[in-house]
């Protein structure tokens, strides 16, 4: 998708301008397929990541990714916490699909420290204060090994901590 994007003309945001033709037949392709069982959910992570990278908060993929993941679609924790993060830096609210994703982070056997504390900077940018997500969070964080964390994953905890 980022290769169909001009590369010399920026707008005055600094997001790339669109080579019209071809990015429209795409993403309008991507739209139609995007929620279907044509798109796994790494292709539909790495759509938003493009996304993402254009500076192109789409209203029909970014509102079938909250659907996808109210509709539980999204089992796999590391592309859902990838998913919230696109979703986070976009300040993409819509409804409650930040609790059910909590839910189902609250369902995974052994949830990984990272996995938390990613997740704890996603709370924090989306401006969502979970109780039930910063409990969970914090006691996976506090049964962990210290030594798998690194500086920035601490840091981003401590501050969703303390904005909330």
């Amino acid at each position: 998708m980022s290769h169909l994007a001009d590369q010399k003309k920026k707008s005055e945001k600094g997001s790339r301008l669109l080579n019209k033709g071809g990015f429209t037949k795409l993403i309008g392709s991507i739209r139609e397929e995007f929620a279907t069982e044509n798109y796994s959910n790494n292709s539909r992570v790495t759509v938003l990541q493009a996304l993402l990278r254009l500076k192109l908060a789409d209203e029909s993929i970014l509102n079938d990714t909250v659907r996808l993941i109210k509709m539980d679609k999204m089992s796999n924790v590391n592309q859902l916490t990838n998913v919230l993060y696109v979703l986070a830096k976009f300040k993409w609210h819509s409804g409650d699909y930040i609790d059910v994703a909590i839910e189902r982070f609250a369902k995974e056997p052994k949830l990984e420290p990272r996995i938390a504390c990613r997740n704890l900077w996603n709370l924090f940018a989306l401006g969502h204060k979970s109780e039930a997500g910063l409990k969970l969070f914090a006691d996976v964080i506090q049964n962990s090994d210290p030594s798998k964390l690194n500086v920035l994953d601490l840091a981003n905890s401590l501050r969703a901590f303390a904005h909330f």
